[in-house]
């Protein structure tokens, strides 16, 4: 069957609309391969039409099994696809929610870590702030400075009042 496309086409729609699972829905792919095979030997040049004449529509096909199979395993094959697609919604729904808090949090830390910040300039010419013997600059007086821009005069940064 390598390399005859209307006999994929046809075995691949047929399994699309099987409503089972992989194991079993193996099972019956095999039988029902190995079944077209046999004809494309017979018949090499079919098409896609000649196989629906043949075997019936891919839908034929799934109503067929449907019907041999008993209520039981239609549902055991139902719920299977229902646990299937809520597990694979809330798995989803989890990514989408840890992607919110880890941006969330790099949002706020970022926030965060631009306010408060405080600019100590050291005007030119005042050595004595540079020097190891200097008392460290009054806390007092940065905490003044807060909430003023500073502005550029001549060669040295001072602050004014907003």
């Amino acid at each position: 069957m390598t390399g005859n496309n209307p006999a994929k086409q046809y075995l691949k729609a047929v399994r699309t609309l099987l409503p089972m699972q992989r194991r079993d829905k193996r099972h019956v792919m095999d039988q029902l391969t190995m079944y077209v095979e046999e004809h494309l030997y017979a018949h090499p040049n079919a098409e896609y039409s000649d196989l629906e004449k043949q075997f019936g529509t891919p839908q034929e096909v799934s109503a067929m099994y449907v019907d041999s199979q008993s209520t039981a395993e239609l549902t055991q094959a139902l719920n299977f696809r229902q646990r299937a697609w809520k597990l694979m919604l809330s798995t989803a729904a989890a990514l989408v929610l840890l992607f919110a808090l880890v941006a969330g949090y790099v949002i706020w830390h970022v926030q965060n870590a631009s306010e408060g910040y405080v600019v100590i300039t050291i005007p030119q010419g005042n050595q004595s702030v540079l020097d190891a013997d200097a008392p460290p600059p009054d806390l007092n007086e940065i905490l003044a400075n807060a909430g003023t821009q500073p502005t550029k005069e001549g060669s040295a940064i001072s602050y004014a009042q907003t």
